[in-house]
């Protein structure tokens, strides 16, 4: 009986042992895997150098380009920029005379997809926007009445926001 209860404390021993050997090891690989896991996906997005600034010049908004780092390699960003203002509108009616017409608010939007080198790196250049022609449904209601004429004298852009998105980061300027 005490020979069967040695065996079995033996047993219980060896067990332990090469489970702790076992849990050394997956102990041991597991920062590699977590490393090669980060360089694939990125793990700490930001940008090198300067964020972008945006400025209103006329009727356009633009953005200066700009560069993140730590998107992991082959990495899409999203960069969006909207820009808002509002056209000057006169009306002229049948008689030909000229009266000054209802402001109408308008927009316009460009996006790009730019991708990131195999560093994980993503350079993008300026962005700009300009503001949409006003649509014919939105001048119908500058003048009084379908009879008269709406013509655009000027657009003014009065903001603008931009609008970056990868995975793991987001970013938004607004001017």
């Amino acid at each position: 009986m005490i020979n069967l209860m040695r065996n079995n404390h033996r047993k219980v021993y060896m067990n332990t042992a090469v489970l702790a050997i076992a849990l050394a090891s997956i102990l041991a690989i597991a920062p590699s895997v977590t490393m090669a896991a980060a360089q694939k996906t990125g793990g700490n997005p930001h940008y090198v150098g300067p964020a972008p600034e945006c400025q209103l010049n006329g009727n356009t908004a633009e953005c200066s380009g700009f560069s993140l780092a730590g998107l992991g390699a082959n990495e899409r960003i999203t960069v969006t920029l909207e820009v808002e203002g509002t056209c000057e509108v006169t009306c002229t009616n049948p008689a030909g005379n000229i009266a000054p017409g209802q402001d109408t608010e308008t927009s316009g939007t460009t996006t790009q997809t730019v991708t990131c080198d195999k560093n994980g790196r993503c350079n993008v250049g300026p962005t700009t926007a300009t503001l949409d022609e006003p649509t014919t449904a939105d001048l119908s209601k500058a003048c009084p009445n379908r009879k008269w004429t709406p013509t655009v004298e000027e657009c003014t852009a009065t903001g603008a926001t931009l609008t970056i998105q990868a995975r793991g980061f987001s970013d938004t300027i607004s001017a």
